[in-house]
């Protein structure tokens, strides 16, 4: 009997062995890529919901399950339906709803502009025998920036590529210039519940032999707009063959304060030709002649872009205009290396001021200098400037002076000196104003009539 009952015991305990509880849950993302947010501003609430399921993977039923969320911030207001299990049986499965307010300051990028969905709280789920499991209950939203358009401009003949995401850009060669034009898009529709504006940056990057003037721009793009951003760069001249990234990442903040973007990456690559002999530069000293100069001098680097080596090169320079011709051959230079000449040139005697352009061709070996067939032309202007003319300046003359004579005596009149206008001119004697002389002359007479009276009262009284 004793055998039996222990016999019962361990029979139970293996069957206990092999019965097994587990929970599953698996991550759950409300939202996605076209969902739309609140507005709440303009009383415009927009809530979203997503269906999960929880399932028993063990071989025994498990009770009273309950699924909760924790985590959670109030402002997502997270409710739950169909969350109060009572029974789950071996590999069952029961369908849980999750229910959440979209916020008008909810992220649609990371800080690197990548679309991402954000986690917002954690879904856990607990039944009777100790089975528990959890997962992550996530956020994404539409981003409202968009990259719209990218084209690039390059090249001597401003050849344009239109590309998009992953597109690659053949055909640019050491030394030339590209233009990049990123056009960003607002996809705020402007209706009272969308009209938000992005405040967004544009930042580019690509390798250290590529040089852009301004790798950072910004502005404020209005709902429903687009805005062009332009980034320009110089390619290296010694540059090596291949292919070169160019990231392109937008980045823009909404009114809202919530984050958008985008992100791109397009390719350069760069091609050589085997014979390339370029004209690096061309200075005159003097930059330009007075009228009466004849000599300049003209300094010309050259440089080697091509994948193959010169060693018969041609460096030609004419000016029809002036009847003038120099040259140099036999130029060594290496991939990748520069040449450098200074040439002299007198101008004819009698050239005349002006412009005077100057042809400069170079020639990968004799056979294309004979065949005239020029592997890189500039052409460059020489400035003859006018002569300056001065007016002479002529003294002032001075005032005649007369010298009249009187009985052979000469008298000296001096200078007349200016009368100033408006004053009136007095004239004067010896005795000083008109008015002294009259006076004067009154007294005289009284005098000359008393001596009268007396001279004939003296002659009477003699009588």
């Amino acid at each position: 009997m004793k055998k039996t009952i222990l016999f019962g015991v361990l029979f139970l305990l293996v069957l206990c062995s092999f019965a097994s509880a587990s929970l599953v849950l698996q991550d759950v993302t409300l939202g996605g890529n076209d969902q739309r947010k609140s507005n709440e501003g303009e009383d415009y609430i927009v809530y979203t919901e997503k269906t999960f399921t929880i399932t028993n993977n063990g071989n025994a039923t498990i009770t009273d399950i309950a699924v909760s969320v924790s985590g959670a911030e109030a402002r997502y207001n997270v409710t739950l339906t169909g969350n109060a299990i009572a029974s789950l049986g071996a590999g069952a499965s029961s369908i849980v709803t999750v229910r959440a307010k979209v916020p008008e300051d909810f992220d649609a990028v990371d800080s690197n502009g990548a679309a991402k969905a954000f986690q917002i709280g954690t879904i856990n789920a607990v039944g009777n025998v100790n089975a528990t499991a959890s997962s992550n209950l996530n956020m994404q939203v539409k981003d409202m920036l968009r990259i719209k358009d990218i084209v690039v401009t390059y090249g001597p003949d401003n050849e344009e590529d239109s590309v998009d995401d992953g597109d690659s850009v053949s055909g640019i060669k050491p030394g030339d210039h590209i233009k990049v034009v990123v056009t960003v898009e607002n996809l705020y529709d402007g209706n009272d519940e969308q009209d938000v504006n992005i405040d967004t940056d544009v930042n580019v990057d690509t390798d250290n032999d590529i040089d852009i003037d301004d790798d950072s721009q910004s502005s404020d793009i209005n709902p429903d707009s687009e805005e062009d951003f332009t980034f320009e760069m110089d390619v290296d001249s010694s540059i090596d063959e291949g292919t070169y990234d160019f990231d392109i990442e937008v980045t823009g903040e909404d009114d809202n304060n919530a984050m958008h973007g985008e992100k791109a990456n397009i390719q350069f690559e760069i091609e050589k030709e085997k014979e390339d002999l370029q004209i690096d530069s061309a200075v005159f000293t003097p930059a330009s002649l007075e009228c009466t100069q004849k000599s300049v001098s003209l300094k010309v680097v050259v440089e080697n872009q091509g994948s193959k080596r010169a060693n018969s090169a041609v460096l030609k320079i004419v000016s029809d205009e002036l009847d003038l011709t120099q040259r140099a051959t036999g130029i060594d230079v290496d991939e990748g290396d520069k040449y450098t000449k200074t040439f002299q040139f007198t101008l004819p005697s009698n050239t005349k001021p002006g412009d005077y352009m100057f042809d400069l061709a170079t020639y990968f070996d004799s056979t294309d200098y004979n065949n005239e067939d020029s592997n890189n032309a500039e052409t460059i202007i020489l400035t003859v400037k006018q002569c300056e003319t001065t007016t002479p300046t002529t003294p002032e003359e001075e005032e005649e002076t007369t010298t009249p004579t009187t009985g052979g005596i000469e008298v000296q009149t001096p200078p007349t000196t200016g009368i100033v206008t408006g004053q009136p001119v007095q004239e004067t004697s010896i005795f000083g104003t008109q008015e002294m002389y009259i006076v004067v002359l009154g007294v005289g007479a009284l005098i000359a009539f008393a001596l009268i009276i007396l001279a004939i009262a003296l002659l009477a009284r003699r009588k």
